[in-house]
């Protein structure tokens, strides 16, 4: 709530003030994330007298967070990234003369794919259940210039030829490898403590809610599901290993 964070930024400012600590306002921006109603960026929000920016967007640790949109939609800046990173990738490949199909994918692997899937354990899991992305494009549009194709193309046909998985796949794993390093950490870390709270908000929310709007546990445990990998939504005992949501 906007009046719940105008309320924090006046005890940050009377912290600062007590412990001789500073703000810079100019580098500060504020995020409204709402469903409707007044635009998110009409709040006004002020510190020590000044104004502080109000943003639709907001970039995180890499990650896109929009004030309307889900999680899904940092995709699209990951696809914008990964296509710059694609025709850098070309562009070194051809100065140095390497033609070499089985190199060039492995490279699209090494520089590429960690680009359009970065922080995908987070965003992923709706577009995995959804289908195809922009991020899938870059990859199909490298793939099919290595083999000489048309556009039209079909992706399968393009995905087979190479040996390659979909992109999907590739989030599947990084999903399930991301949920098994959850598991198995200490009991007070706050990422395990998010991911138990996430667990049992999934428990208690209506499964018949558009994607979008299901919590992060939920969206999981149909994508690990639909690989055939079980996952519980219990949330496990909380002086136990949370093995009751299994990956």
């Amino acid at each position: 709530m906007p009046a719940g964070l105008r309320f924090q930024l006046g005890y940050l400012e009377s912290y600062c003030a007590a412990w001789g600590l500073t703000v810079n306002t100019k580098k500060t921006q504020v995020v409204v994330y709402t469903t409707g109603g007044a635009a998110a960026t009409e709040e006004r929000f002020r510190y020590g007298g000044n104004e502080v920016e109000t943003v639709p967007t907001f970039r995180y640790l890499g990650v896109h967070l929009h004030c309307r949109q889900a999680f899904a939609s940092a995709a699209s800046y990951r696809a914008e990234a990964g296509r710059r990173a694609m025709h850098l990738l070309r562009r070194r490949l051809a100065e140095n003369g390497l033609q070499d199909p089985l190199l060039s994918m492995r490279a699209f692997k090494s520089y590429v794919l960690p680009t359009l899937s970065y922080g995908a354990e987070i965003w992923a899991p709706q577009l995995i259940l959804q289908g195809r992305t922009a991020c899938e494009r870059v990859q199909l549009e490298y793939l099919r210039g290595l083999l000489g194709v048309r556009d039209s193309t079909p992706a399968l046909i393009v995905l087979a030829e190479t040996g390659q998985l979909p992109l999907p796949a590739y989030w599947t794993l990084q999903v399930a490898r991301f949920v098994s390093n959850l598991q198995a950490m200490g009991g007070e870390r706050v990422a395990r403590l998010a991911m138990l709270d996430s667990v049992a908000l999934a428990a208690d929310t209506d499964t018949g809610l558009p994607l979008a709007r299901q919590p992060w546990a939920a969206q999981v445990s149909r994508v690990l599901g639909k690989s055939s990998v079980s996952v519980s939504k219990q949330r496990p005992h909380q002086h136990r290993h949370p093995s009751a949501w299994q990956a």
